[in-house]
Formats: structure tokens, C-alpha cells, sequence
């Protein structure tokens, strides 16, 4: 045997490095519901053993990696807008619509139709209002 010969007898390849765990022929992630089955021997730990098997081969028959659907799973959920500061830290939008622009003065707002005025005779005065009985 050579010195870069691994335990078996055959040589140590920095591509393997890269592959997924495997337990014979299922991901060697499942170990985690199969303890858990041995520890907690019920029908439903079989049934979250049998699904979690299915998910992982659904998966690798897609040709997806468990962080890769991870990740894609996250984005999914996290939605297509995802903003670099905290909504806390953005500045909101102000409308200063109802002031006049500085420079612009008049033509920079948008004024609202003014009615026609009223004309009123001079020497009419209006009555006054009669006083409620509460007072």
C-alpha cells in the first residue's frame, strides 16, 4: 500500500470530498429519523421515517441537493423583495405636495378650480343668529 492509500485499500481523492454522506443507498441525513424511530418506536416516528425517505429520494431524483432544496425552499418563502436595510432604517416618503416649490413658486403646485365669488351689496347686513334657549 502507498502512503496516500485510504482504508480501504484504495487511493484519496480530493473529489470525493465534495459528495453527499451516504448509508447504503439512502442520505446519510435520515440517520436523524431513524434514531429517532429507535428511540421513540411509534407508528407515526415510522411514518415521519417512510415520508422523510421519500423526500430525500423525490429530491435526489430531481437532481436537487438537501441545502441546495434548503435554500430554495427559504427564497421561496422568504419572496422576491428582500431589502439590505431593516425597515426601520429606510426613509419614508413625504409628500409636500401642499407647499409651494421653491423655485418653481406658483406653477409648482397644481391648484384646485377656485368658484366664481359671490358678489354682495354693500350696506346689507347679514341678521344675527337668534340666541338657543340654553343660553
Amino acid at each position: 500500500m502507498e502512503k496516500d492509500d485510504g482504508l480501504f485499500g484504495k487511493p484519496i481523492e480530493w473529489r470525493y470530498t465534495m459528495k453527499n454522506p451516504r448509508l447504503a443507498i439512502f442520505d446519510a441525513r435520515l440517520i436523524f429519523f431513524v434514531v429517532l424511530l429507535f428511540l421513540h418506536l411509534r407508528v407515526w416516528t415510522a411514518l415521519l421515517l417512510f415520508i422523510g425517505i421519500l423526500l430525500f429520494w423525490a429530491m435526489e431524483r430531481y437532481g436537487y441537493r438537501f441545502s441546495s432544496s434548503i435554500r430554495g425552499i427559504r427564497a421561496r418563502l422568504a419572496g422576491p423583495i428582500r431589502p439590505a436595510r431593516p425597515l426601520s432604517r429606510y426613509r419614508h416618503a413625504i409628500d409636500f405636495g401642499f407647499e409651494d416649490h421653491p423655485i418653481l413658486g406658483d406653477r409648482g403646485t397644481r391648484k384646485l378650480p377656485q368658484p366664481a365669488p359671490v358678489k354682495v351689496k354693500k350696506g346689507a347686513e347679514a341678521p344675527l343668529p337668534s340666541p338657543s334657549p340654553a343660553e
